[in-house]
């Protein structure tokens, strides 16, 4: 049975946040969750730890939120390139901005 388009995705409740205070510190964001079942975001920064430029792809959780057996199945399979976030802090530190 074909899947259903995600039209009715429920961003989770800190998205925005999330959201304004990365694109407040001068990353593009890029909202995939409407579109896509993983991830929510990508995020394109200048990576000051590592002196380049570079995309993220993160999932979005509130403090209590769980990840999917799919989320939990992909952030395994890539590590490094599919990440987990509750705050916009995370993704800051993740870019050597904290």
């Amino acid at each position: 049975m074909p899947r259903r388009p995600r039209y009715s995705a429920h961003p989770d409740a800190n998205q925005g946040e999330i959201v304004d205070a990365l694109r407040a510190c001068g990353f593009l964001v890029v909202n995939v969750s409407r579109w896509l079942p993983i991830p929510d975001l990508f995020v394109w920064g200048e990576d000051i730890l590592h002196g380049c430029a570079r995309w993220t792809a993160w999932e979005l959780k509130t403090d209590k939120g769980t990840l999917t057996k799919l989320q939990r199945k992909i952030m395994d399979e890539w590590p490094n390139a599919y990440l987990l976030s509750r705050d916009a802090n995370t993704i800051l530190r993740e870019y050597g901005r904290i």
